[in-house]
């Protein structure tokens, strides 16, 4: 009797694990703080003093038609580091065309 208690209750967990799995899963990514402060002075040093920085940290070749790689880089790294946050959890959905599961697509990025 406990057997079967514990396959049933194995198996709903089973079921409920593969229906979240096909929906929506949810990842985390760990930001650090100190290495982002880092970046931002080497960045900072580059332009103020001309002190030499990794080339992808402050390229010049275009990542867009408004900005540089180098600036996206940098307000990127500005953005996390004034928010302070060091963990951001992105949610990402499978799609589904028909009855057939497709790719993955990024659902909504919500901070920890």
């Amino acid at each position: 009797m406990y057997k079967n208690k514990m396959n049933r209750k194995f198996k709903q967990l089973q079921e409920k694990l593969i229906k979240q799995l096909l929906h929506e899963i949810v990842f985390t990514e760990r930001i650090d703080l100190i290495s982002v402060k880092y970046l931002l002075y080497m960045i900072f040093s580059y332009e103020t003093h001309g002190t030499t920085a990794p080339e992808w940290l402050v390229s010049s070749n275009m990542y867009d038609e408004y900005q540089t790689q180098g600036e996206y880089i940098k307000s990127q790294l500005m953005y996390l580091y004034r928010k302070h946050r060091p963990a951001w959890k992105y949610k990402y959905k499978q799609m589904k065309k028909e009855e057939e599961f497709t790719e993955w697509s990024l659902r909504n990025q919500q901070v920890v």
